[in-house]
């Protein structure tokens, strides 16, 4: 991954690195915090939860709000990520083809190929790889 980094341009390298440090604060920071709310509300394992006390968490404000903002930097960090990759594969006169199952290829594969936009990609002249 580092090198991929110092291959690419430093904003696009920048953008990658922010998307992860948003995601992971999502995924790891927030999830510590979301803990010990659970823990002040309920005072046991989570795994050892009764029904009244699962129902007694979710039903709080405060454990709802650390749920949203766990949930929302990890969104937030996989749209940038996204974002960040679609705008240099714009850059390098590059696009991205996909098909969905329903729409499939003349011999029912289903297909995700980057498409150089100048030239084909393989030998059969459709331009997908």
């Amino acid at each position: 991954m580092i090198k991929f980094l110092t291959m690419v341009p430093w904003r696009i390298a920048i953008g990658i690195v922010a998307a992860g440090v948003i995601y992971v604060s999502g995924a790891l920071g927030l999830e510590v915090f979301e803990s010990r709310i659970a823990g002040n509300i309920v005072h046991s394992p989570m795994s050892q939860m009764t029904k009244a006390e699962d129902k007694r968490l979710h039903n709080d404000i405060t454990y709802q709000l650390a749920v949203t903002a766990e949930e929302s930097l990890e969104m937030n960090g996989v749209i940038l990520y996204l974002s960040v990759v679609l705008a240099y594969l714009a850059e390098t006169g590059a696009s991205l083809e996909v098909q969905f199952p329903g729409r499939s290829t003349a011999n029912g594969e289903t297909r995700l190929a980057m498409v150089k936009t100048d030239a084909p990609c393989s030998s059969h002249g459709d331009g997908l790889s």
